[in-house]
Parts: C-alpha cells; structure tokens; sequence
C-alpha cells in the first residue's frame, strides 16, 4: 500500500483555526483603537480613502493608476508622510526618480515649499525647520532608488524597519511599502533572474505580483503600488478610466485587493486655479467595502501637497 503523501503543514487548515487567527487579528485591531489609533491599518492622511479601507492593512496590496505627470507619485508621498508621522516604517521603492529628489519632494510636500523656487536659489529654511522639529517623520522613511533590489533583499530592509519602528503602544505592528511603477521594477527583476517565468514577457508583471505578495505576507507590510494606464484608442482611460484601463490589467484586477485610479477632473465643483489641479480619484475594486462615488481631490501643483476636496 503506498505511503501518504505529506503535505506541507499550511495548505490544509480548519476552518476553527483559521477563524481563531482571525479574531486574533481583530483582537489587535480592538486594542489599537481603544490606545488611540484612528483607524486599524496604516492612517493615510484622507478621511474618505480611510473611510473606505479603514486605512492600509498589512499584506494588502492597493494598486494607484494614472496617467504619466498626473499626481499619482504626489500622493504616494502625501500618504508615506502621513503614515511615517505615526511612526510605522515605509519603504519606497523607486525607479522613475532619484532618491535624493523624491526626499527633497517629500520635505517640499511637508513644509509647503515650491521646489521650482529652491532649485532657482530660494531660502531653504523651512525645510530645515521641518526637518528639526519633525525629526522622526523623515527618519521612517527609507527610499531605494533601484527598481533591481532584490526581492530577498527588500524583505530584509522590511523586517527590519519594522524591528526598529517605534509605533505607540497598543497599534497594530505594520509598514507600508511603495513601489513607484509596477511596469519598470516587473521588467528590472525580470533582468535579474533566473526564472524561467521571467522570459516571457507576458508573465513578467504576473510573476512579480505572486512574488509582491509573499514578500508581504512575510513582512506585516501593505504595498502602495503605482501603476500606468494604457492611453486608450481616443485617450478615453486618461479621462474616464475603469479597471481595464491598467496596463497589464488582467494580472492587476486578479490580484488586487483594492484598484483605483488618479486622473484630471474637467468639471470640479469648486474653482480651481494655478497652480492648483483638480482631480478625482475613482475606486474599481475594494474587497473591504464598497467603491462608492469618486472622490474630489485637489492637487497643489508647485508643492505636491494633495488634498481630498
């Protein structure tokens, strides 16, 4: 008679034990509120995107679309800021800029501070004072400036950020990853690895993705994944997006737990001038919750400082 097989310990569970992990979960989650925490994930700074999502969980994966120059890294930074003042750990993860002018752009988010002015000689001093008198927000903050860091590698950093963090008593123990896009760093690991899976081009954001979501799933991290739009035949997905509009959208609305996207709002309910931008951020998936109704945002151009409306 042959042997039974052995399985590995986590693919069969009870649905007792499963539930016990989970009001376990909500355990913490019913002390982090009593301390004082505002909501049971990472705290994005927009009451109506924690309303929705009860702010970022960890080993959740939210995916940010938009078009190119249109605010989507602004409010990447707008929420590490607020997620970092908390003290919880973020990584960010980028691959479009360089990691000493995103910092710059997060101080100028903080402090109000046009960086076209200080890049023609204008007075640094606010940033400085910022940084004094803030010095914890900044220092939560870590920015890898290579999409090809290694997976192995980052969970490192993560785990360590986490080890380090000094979040108040009672929250809940997380951080927030961010990668700034998704398309560039699929395609840089791609060029660094060995697998097979690797090859194919149509499996590159796909792998990355699977490999995304065990690395959080190690970490006690949410990742804030920032992701193009494909234009469209007319331009229709830069004004009038839905989840198709993603490029790569099939991997994305399969693995999303939450898919939005950032774009221009033609007709707010409020004037807006220069060198504020007015722009809606609109919902397709959320697994926590409903969508609901786009949200009015406004976007201060020469800060970065973004604002729900």
């Amino acid at each position: 008679m042959p042997e039974p097989l052995q399985q590995p310990t986590n693919v069969f569970r009870t649905a007792t034990s499963l539930i016990q992990e989970e009001l376990s979960r909500l355990e913490g989650v019913r002390r982090a509120i009593k301390a004082g925490a505002k909501v049971a994930g990472l705290p994005t700074g927009y009451r109506s995107l924690d309303d929705r999502f009860n702010g970022l969980n960890a080993e959740k994966l939210y995916f940010l679309g938009g078009l190119p120059g249109g605010g989507k890294t602004s409010l990447a930074l707008n929420i590490s800021m607020n997620v970092a003042k908390y003290g919880y750990p973020v990584v960010y993860v980028t691959s479009d800029e360089g990691a000493r002018r995103l910092a710059l752009k997060m101080a100028c988010v903080a402090s109000d501070i046009r960086l076209s002015d200080l890049n023609r000689g204008g007075d640094p001093t606010n940033i400085q004072t910022y940084i004094s008198t803030n010095p914890k927000a900044l220092s939560n903050i870590s920015i890898i400036e290579n999409g090809r860091v290694g997976m192995g590698e980052l969970g490192v950093k993560m785990n360590e950020m986490l080890r380090n963090a000094v979040i108040p008593d009672g929250f809940v123990q997380q951080g927030l990853l961010v990668i700034d896009y998704l398309q560039v760093m699929a395609s840089a690991q791609a060029s660094m690895s060995d697998d097979s899976k690797y090859k194919n081009t149509a499996n590159i954001v796909e792998s990355f993705i699977n490999n995304l979501r065990l690395i959080l799933s190690e970490t006690r991290f949410a990742c804030l994944c920032l992701s193009a739009l494909s234009r469209g035949s007319k331009g229709e997905n830069y004004t009038d997006p839905d989840i198709s509009s993603f490029r790569d959208s099939s991997s994305i609305e399969f693995s999303a737990d939450v898919a939005m996207a950032l774009f221009e709002d033609t007709k707010p309910r409020l004037g807006v001038s220069s060198p504020y931008l007015a722009r809606k951020l609109r919902i397709f998936k959320n697994r926590d919750g409903e969508t609901g109704n786009d949200i009015a945002m406004v976007l201060n151009g020469a800060t970065g400082k973004m604002e729900d409306n």
